[in-house]
């Protein structure tokens, strides 16, 4: 039985001869299993575990937050790589959210880590974190969603924040009006944390030389770090629009890296992008946005790309039909030419016989004059019998 109490699955599993069997191996059937001999002198135990390979990591376990007025530390322990090398994502929002208000942001380095820090938080606000692993097959199941409260600050007595290279800000405490956690439809404004007393830090440069480079999985856009390196970079975001009048979408936060991959941009179509770097109290000033056009012919996407699917099928119905009755036709026709080639060629013949003349290749011409000759010819020869 697994080492957990639960049962084991009966279409699957059957003991036989001391050994236990489990078909049609699942994910959920990873985990430690024991066999349990019990008499009344004694009860004797022993455990071994299943390992299911090339599965999706299994969730983190142990998960914990140590918070502070302006960051919380996230600390886990990995579970089962299901075979292949894992890594780990974050995500959190404020606990009165839905299910839109997640952010997430990546841990790095990936291999070794089971800690991260998280930064640019509103003081004495309640957050919601969880861990997710994944590899090389996707993305497993999160863990247990964990509630922390970050700590007040005072302005006065209180200790000023640092961040993971141990810069110290000087908080300014000022009431602000930002947007939540989200995207947003300006170009001049990029998307920040909410709050309506957040300190208002110093702010890092902007990202330089954005560019674009097409890859095996997609598209990398990578960059530059700011000039000014006085002001460390806590993370960036890389935001991007379809055209000029779609809507931005953004990445999840990108910590220690200068590069960040796109699946889903299409050919034909032109994209603006820009890379965003936040410090831990503040957000740097936009850098030069780039727009670049994905190389091949102009796709279709969308309720257009819906019409154009439904109209093709309904022409492409059309030509077959038409296609067919054309081909009907036809086939009618050829038949109809045989019969009356096969018709002729048995008339001939009889007809040939009557008027005492050979065939003439089954020809209807030729057997009408053969028929007029005869016609002509054939009182003569009854007058000379007599």
């Amino acid at each position: 039985m697994p080492a957990d109490g639960s049962k084991l699955p009966k279409d699957r599993a059957f003991i036989r001869s001391g050994n236990l069997t489990v078909k049609s191996i699942k994910k959920e059937d990873h985990g430690q299993y024991e066999c349990v001999l019990d008499n009344i002198i004694a009860t004797l135990v022993t455990t071994t575990t299943l390992l299911v390979d090339s599965t999706t990591p299994h969730p983190p376990t142990n998960v914990s937050v140590n918070s502070s007025a302006f960051a919380a530390t996230v600390t886990w322990v990995p579970n089962y790589d299901g075979g292949h090398q894992q890594f780990f994502s974050i995500r959190y929002r404020f606990s009165d959210e839905d299910e839109t208000g997640w952010k997430t942001i990546r841990v790095q380095p990936p291999e070794t880590t089971s800690t991260f820090t998280i930064y640019n938080l509103q003081t004495d606000t309640e957050y919601d974190f969880q861990v997710f692993a994944s590899n090389s097959l996707g993305r497993g199941m999160g863990s247990n969603i964990v509630r922390a409260r970050t700590k007040s600050w005072d302005s006065v007595n209180g200790q000023f924040p640092t961040d993971a290279y141990g810069s110290t800000y000087m908080p300014i405490q000022e009431p602000v009006e930002i947007t939540r956690p989200g995207t947003t439809d300006t170009l001049d404004e990029p998307t920040i944390p909410s709050t309506t007393s957040a300190p208002v830090g110093p702010k890092p440069g902007p990202a330089r030389n954005v560019t674009i480079e097409k890859m095996a999985q997609g598209w990398v856009v990578s960059w530059l770090p700011p000039i000014e390196t006085a002001i460390p970079v806590s993370y960036y975001t890389v935001e991007y629009k379809e055209g000029d009048e779609g809507k931005w979408i953004t990445s999840e936060s990108i910590s220690k890296e200068t590069a960040y991959l796109i699946k889903d941009l299409h050919q034909g179509l032109k994209y603006t992008i820009r890379v965003n770097a936040y410090s831990i109290l503040g957000i740097g000033d936009v850098g030069q946005p780039l727009e670049y056009k994905i190389p091949g012919p102009e796709g279709i996407r969308g309720p257009r790309a819906i019409t154009a699917g439904i109209v093709g099928s309904v022409l492409f119905f059309v030509a077959a039909l038409i296609l067919s009755v054309c081909t009907v036709k036809i086939c009618n026709k050829r038949k109809r030419r045989k019969l009356e080639k096969a018709y002729m060629m048995v008339t001939c013949p009889v007809m040939d016989g009557v008027n005492g003349s050979h065939s003439h290749g089954g020809s209807p011409v030729p057997l009408k004059q053969n028929a007029r000759e005869s016609s002509r010819i054939y009182p003569t020869y009854i007058r000379d019998n007599y």
